[in-house]
């Protein structure tokens, strides 16, 4: 079977993320002014437009809270996932 779906891009800023999943581990950015996390990564937090921010590892328990949009497909190997 192919995998049909595209990679990511691997960034300067994903890449410890990337690198934690090899370990089995989640991480994501957390703001030192608000103590909030973040993803996707990005230089500066979303909340407070600091750079000061760190990078823990997460625990496995808390409350993962989505948004988005539903884009049209334009992978053929994303077909079947879009509503």
């Amino acid at each position: 079977m192919d995998y049909k779906k595209p990679l990511p891009t691997i960034t300067v800023w994903n890449r410890p993320f990337w690198e934690a999943c090899k370990e089995k581990k989640l991480t994501a950015q957390k703001c030192d002014v608000t103590g909030e996390d973040w993803f996707p990564p990005s230089p500066a937090s979303p909340a407070t437009r600091t750079r000061t921010w760190h990078r823990p590892d997460l625990s496995r328990r808390g409350r993962v809270v989505p948004s988005g949009v539903v884009p049209p497909v334009y992978y053929k190997g994303s077909t079947a996932d879009v509503p």
